[in-house]
């Protein structure tokens, strides 16, 4: 996410600081869309009610036969069967149609000026939200949309709960699906987190990749909402006690939930296994293993990693996408290996280069991002996981716990 402002983002609802100004500010904003409608049918209304008045006057007309000749006019079908007596009725009715004909072109013109543009639908949709968060209740607000988030957000939306999305980055909110409500502004501010309805909400989800905005998250929404489960994602091992120490009822990083996962593959491993990088995913792989009892060699380019390496673990200092670097490491015997780095096109290199020497091997791959998943098993790999995608469900999934458990105790 871009860097804090302190600001919401100007091509976002504006919002004042407090309920009752931001209530006026929304009425001012859909009081802005509403009067080109507004204005529209209001000229036609007053062309026709013009019309019946002056035909009414000239052509001597009931007040049917008038309002049905300056429909006739500006509809410009004709005076079949309602003829004109008298050469000033003729003369207004030209007028009244050239008046219909530039009250419509005009008309036109705004709403089809406003959809092209695409202004007055953004402006719909955002009220639109708008009038949806108001009336939710019990939701998740979800702070940030990146791989985190999107984990999140998708989960909640598979087991239909209600949902909420505040980023600062308007280009990040677009990739939503259209009918989830979002707020672009800074969840850090109290009148950010109000108009995603902090106050009503069951659960607020932290998913930035800054720890300190997460913490701050997490401290603004139990401020204005005590009863709310406040849930965090943490990059590093030290901020996890600082986000519970501040109130945060759950912290999950998503590289030891990913490294994890990752372990389990090989738990039941019968020989070695091989870690590629020592990252916070690969130390998290490396302890799982070691817990499982399993024999592990770790493989990264920082020699200092030696230092914080469990006891029992072997290392080789080198690029793990080196092929004699991996048979210096037990690939020969290995069964396993898990490559644990966060740059994709290093985890595939790795992937082919141990599947060359050995094809029958079980090789875990990290994916970074999303997107590469099938193109790392369709290159090979047993088993792709991301770390980002294990820890956003695994925060998606305590929320549906916690919304599960309050349904059931009202």
């Amino acid at each position: 996410m871009p860097a804090h402002t302190g600001a919401v983002d100007p091509s976002a609802i504006r919002l004042g600081k407090h309920p009752a100004r931001r209530h006026r500010q929304h009425a001012r904003l859909r009081d802005l869309v509403h009067w080109r409608l507004y204005g529209i049918l209001a000229s036609v209304i007053a062309t026709v009610a013009i019309g019946t008045i002056g035909f009414t006057a000239i052509e001597g007309r009931s007040t049917i036969d008038a309002m049905h000749l300056t429909i006739q006019t500006l509809t410009t079908v004709g005076y079949g069967d309602v003829p004109l007596k008298t050469d000033e009725g003729k003369i207004f009715s030209d007028g009244l149609g050239v008046a219909g004909v530039v009250i419509v072109t005009i008309g036109l013109g705004l709403i089809v000026q406003g959809f092209v543009s695409g202004g007055l639908r953004e402006t719909l949709r955002k009220l639109d939200y708008h009038d949806r968060i108001e009336r939710l209740e019990d939701h998740v607000i979800v702070c940030g949309y990146g791989q985190v988030g999107s984990a999140v957000v998708d989960y909640l939306l598979n087991e239909r709960l209600p949902v909420v999305v505040l980023d600062r980055d308007e280009g990040a909110l677009a990739n939503l699906p259209l009918e989830v409500p979002r707020v672009c502004g800074d969840a850090n501010s109290d009148d950010v987190a109000l108009a995603a309805g902090v106050e009503r909400a069951s659960c607020l989800i932290a998913t930035t990749s800054d720890d300190s905005d997460n913490l701050l998250m997490v401290a603004t929404a139990k401020l204005l909402n005590p009863k709310l489960i406040a849930m965090a994602r943490s990059g590093e091992p030290e901020d996890l006690q600082k986000m519970q120490r501040i109130g945060a009822d759950l912290v999950i990083s998503p590289e030891l939930e990913g490294g994890q996962q990752m372990a389990q593959v090989l738990a039941e491993a019968p020989s070695g296994v091989i870690v590629c990088g020592h990252g916070l995913t690969g130390h998290s792989v490396m302890a799982a293993l070691v817990a499982a009892g399993r024999s592990v060699c770790v493989i990264d380019l920082d020699a200092t990693c030696a230092e914080r390496l469990l006891a029992g673990v072997t290392f080789v200092h080198g690029d793990a996408t080196k092929e004699h670097v991996l048979m210096e490491a037990g690939l020969k015997n290995a069964t396993g290996v898990v490559v644990t780095m966060d740059n994709d096109a290093a985890n595939l290199m790795t992937m082919v280069s141990v599947k060359d020497l050995r094809p029958s091997v079980t090789v875990v791959v990290r994916a970074a991002h999303p997107d590469n998943i099938k193109k790392m098993l369709a290159l090979g790999a047993d088993v792709v996981i991301s770390p980002e995608g294990a820890g956003g469900i695994a925060l998606a999934r305590a929320a549906a716990q916690v919304i599960e458990a309050q349904r059931q105790g009202q």
